[in-house]
């Protein structure tokens, strides 16, 4: 009977063990090769996965990553970004952009270069703000009231709203068909993790959301460009925000060959050609 505790000690770490799960699967995610800048030697990646946490951003400069040409030569003036693209709280599927910055040659004589390894990223599990009903107008203007951690004094009163830093958001329609200029205004330190669009029926619009090119106004501002799929007049609008963040490592795996960037050069490049 004396081996019992011993015995019960001995399994606390093996069931702690069991509970652990990866952050990410441990097969390498498979990048697509979506735009070539050869004026400037960059690369623009896309990587899907599966996970309960979303992907926000590379973490570190990756140490287990190797950058090659097809003949095993190591590419060392390389640097890469990781950004968040997408994430769907629902099913746990999600999307990244991962920039690559190749300073040498792109292309050695064999024409093809190879990524594999790790990439530590931060990530984090996603929360939602409470759901806002946006009008799709000229100087359509809304406020939400970030009742939430570390946003709230202690001893604060959630239902008095004012006291409580608030998310403002701003519409403007672009010249472009179904394109919106949707700027956000929200405190340092909001940890921003994308916007999802809904129908008046709850159902996701497939709404391509970038950066604006040209940005001015404090560093609270954020201005996005969103292009509709077509033309809605009201729409529901969700706000994700990052909770506690951790790091994790994210395999990839991606061959570019010189007839897949030439494929990936947008249609006017700036000084648009492959060299080396």
């Amino acid at each position: 009977m004396k081996l019992l505790p011993v015995l019960f000690l001995l399994l606390i770490p093996a069931l702690s063990r069991g509970e652990q799960h990866e952050i990410f699967c441990r097969k390498a995610i498979k990048l697509q090769l979506t735009s070539f800048f050869p004026k400037y030697r960059y690369f623009l990646f896309t990587g899907s996965y599966t996970s309960p946490r979303a992907v926000l951003s590379a973490a570190a400069s990756p140490t287990e990553l190797s950058i090659r040409s097809g003949n095993g030569i190591f590419l060392k003036d390389t640097s890469i970004s990781i950004s968040h693209h997408s994430y769907e709280q629902e099913t746990g599927k999600g999307t990244f952009s991962l920039g690559l910055l190749v300073k040498d040659r792109p292309f050695p004589q064999d024409g093809r270069i190879q990524i594999k390894g790790k990439v530590p990223v931060k990530c984090a599990r996603l929360s939602t703000l409470p759901e806002t009903e946006i009008d799709l107008r000229p100087n359509a203007a809304y406020s939400i009231p970030l009742c939430i951690s570390p946003f709230l004094e202690e001893g604060t009163d959630v239902a008095n709203l004012e006291k409580c830093p608030h998310l403002d958001i701003r519409v403007n329609p672009y010249t472009e068909t179904n394109a919106w200029s949707i700027g956000l205004t929200y405190p340092v330190g909001f940890p921003y993790a994308g916007m999802v669009f809904l129908d008046r029926e709850g159902h996701r619009i497939p709404v391509k959301t970038e950066m604006a090119r040209c940005r001015s106004g404090p560093i609270e501002f954020h201005p996005f460009t969103c292009t509709f799929p077509e033309k809605h007049d009201r729409v529901r609008l969700l706000i994700h925000y990052a909770e506690k963040q951790e790091t994790g490592n994210l395999p990839i795996t991606a061959a570019v060959s010189r007839k897949d960037a030439l494929k990936a050069m947008p249609p006017h490049p700036e000084g648009g050609r492959i060299t080396g």
